[in-house]
């Protein structure tokens, strides 16, 4: 066993060591930590490697910086910026002055920064977007376009690399998830004629799409094609060993124009619901849209979804990925979920949390790690969508192109909806080409989106 000291000396008064202690965890139990690596923070024994986590000059020397440590925020002093290239990639880190030769920043609390989602917690009312949650633009990582590279695994491979131990370079990892959100595209002829209204009032190309909604209406109505949005016999992924982990997302209630759009009891969700586990996928919850400030909202939604499913259900992910820092973890203990896969951007792809690998959320009110794990969203179809402007093309040479550039260090959760292969708004045959020959007729070997 290699054992790891940190030893903070005389700056002791004033540390949160819940926050410390939970930076060296995620460190210690993080996927490309050396095997038997083990962090002990002030040991007196001083046996093992050894970093000064103080103003003491020593050879491993990490200086703080005293700002999300701390136990207040009186005279904090200003926060900059200090950068390292490391395997071709540009670190950055915190730091309020000129950082040691050994780490030029303070790499715990700019970690804890990113893992504890530390400015989201300290947001103001001017940084929130229409759904109450922080704007993205207003996020460290996407400001300083950091969040195309999982810049925490970075920090930790970094660190291992520094202090002389070899760090894993692991292969990026998958999971693939779905949420449902609707199921059908033409329910009803009063849906179709909806749909006209929704094209005049909110579509760029509107005779285009006018005609193509009239177009394929027709050719569900005749029979000669299914519904749109009936994708699940190709959607949902057989055995594929790039793919660890799949998950199939369900709303089961919601009173908001953001939902309503299906019956969870109808018989078509439990033959999708058998479908999906014959394939291998487990049953999520996607709590409704004003569920990530009501518990009794959300707990009521898992007690639905588990009568439906027959299941347990442990897994969940807010819709609108609406989660709040402050509210929403209480109400996911409360329910007794396991894992939240919230915390992506609605309007890019990207790391948000820094990292890609499962790891658990701070409670900030306790001081403490909460016991369900985040499973942080990086790839969501809409999301990248929303930044190549509806240009389906782009859409799958942006994704290819993050793909190909994170393949190693981190893990990647994509995000695709049933509902979002609309030939009305994109090329759905280019879009469906693209993900068979991605994700279902794939080699064994690795993932490979390139071709």
């Amino acid at each position: 066993m290699t054992k790891v000291i940190v030893d903070t000396g005389h700056n002791r008064n004033n540390i949160f060591f819940a926050r410390l202690s939970y930076v060296l965890n995620f460190i210690e139990k993080h996927p490309s930590a050396p095997d038997d690596v083990r962090f002990s923070l002030n040991d007196p024994k001083k046996e093992g490697i050894t970093i000064s986590y103080s103003d003491t000059l020593s050879d491993f020397q990490v200086i703080p910086q005293s700002r999300f440590f701390i136990n207040d925020d009186i005279n904090v002093p200003s926060i900059k910026c200090l950068g390292v290239n490391y395997l071709g990639f540009s670190l950055k880190g915190f730091s309020n002055r000129d950082g040691a030769d050994f780490i030029p920043f303070d790499i715990f609390e700019t970690i804890f920064f990113h893992i504890s989602r530390y400015e989201e917690w300290a947001c103001s009312e001017s940084q929130l977007d229409v759904h109450n949650t922080m704007k993205s633009s207003e996020q460290y990582l996407v400001k300083n376009g950091l969040h195309d590279v999982p810049l925490v695994d970075l920090l930790v491979h970094y660190f291992y690399s520094k202090i002389g131990l070899q760090p894993k370079n692991i292969q990026t990892s998958y999971t693939i998830t779905h949420d449902i959100d609707v199921m059908s595209k033409y329910p009803s002829f009063y849906k179709f004629i909806r749909g006209y209204g929704n094209i005049i009032l909110y579509q760029k190309h509107k005779l285009k799409n006018l005609a193509l909604h009239t177009y394929h209406y027709m050719l569900f109505i005749l029979g000669i094609c299914p519904d749109p949005y009936d994708t699940f016999d190709w959607l949902l992924i057989k055995d594929h060993p790039p793919i660890q982990d799949k998950v199939i997302y369900w709303l089961s209630g919601g009173t908001t124009k953001f939902e309503g759009f299906f019956n969870i009891t109808d018989k078509k969700v439990k033959q999708i619901m058998q479908l999906a586990k014959s394939h291998g996928y487990e049953i999520g919850l996607h709590p409704s849209y004003d569920s990530f400030e009501n518990d009794t909202t959300l707990i009521n939604e898992k007690r639905i979804l588990e009568s439906i499913s027959g299941h347990k259900i442990i897994h969940s992910r807010q819709h609108f990925l609406r989660y709040s820092i402050r509210i929403t973890g209480k109400i996911l203990e409360k329910a007794n979920l396991e894992t939240d896969s919230s915390l992506g951007f609605r309007d890019r792809i990207g790391f948000r949390c820094g990292t890609g690998f499962p790891y658990h959320l701070y409670d900030f009110e306790r001081e403490k790690p909460f016991k369900f794990l985040e499973l942080p969203l990086v790839v969501m179809d809409m999301a990248a969508m929303h930044e190549c402007g509806w240009n389906s093309l782009k859409w799958t040479e942006h994704i290819n192109q993050f793909i190909q550039a994170n393949q190693k260090y981190t893990a990647i959760s994509l995000n695709f909806h049933n509902s979002f292969f609309d030939p009305v708004l994109t090329d759905a045959k280019m879009l469906k080409d693209w993900y068979i020959q991605s994700f279902v007729s794939l080699g064994r070997d690795s993932l490979d989106v390139s071709k």
